[in-house]
């Protein structure tokens, strides 16, 4: 199995195709996630808050998967951040825990941890 080398300065950048910026302070998930959806876009990553506000201010991104994992409602704010830089991202949060595994809030949409990465890639692209 290849296995992809991934930096805070993305990986796999090709013209036309979406960018998905993934905010998760777990490393393995952070890995695991962006090898799973590589194929599909241009992942840039983030382990904190203050890394994904400075991958926001230089790259327009078209998704975020963003952990609740943060501290000091660290998700909350980036999704702010980046919603005033394109007010139609996709957002999916993971999640500790939730009553309904896929649930959503308006564009949000939450998925509990430990995630499927397939369910993760169908709420990305829905």
């Amino acid at each position: 199995m290849q296995h992809t080398k991934i930096t805070p300065h993305g990986i796999g950048r090709h013209e036309g195709r979406p960018r998905l910026l993934i905010v998760e302070p777990d490393r393995l998930t952070r890995w695991s996630t962006a090898e799973y959806m590589h194929d599909a876009f241009d992942i840039s990553v983030a382990d904190s808050a203050p890394a994904a506000r400075r991958l926001i201010d230089t790259n327009q991104f078209d998704a975020l998967v963003i952990s609740e994992d943060l501290p000091l409602q660290g998700s909350d704010t980036i999704e702010e951040y980046a919603r005033r830089r394109n007010p139609g991202i996709r957002t999916v949060r993971t999640v500790t825990r939730i009553a309904d595994p896929d649930f959503a809030i308006g564009d949000i949409v939450l998925i509990e941890k430990p995630f499927d990465l397939s369910a993760l890639a169908r709420a990305l692209t829905a």
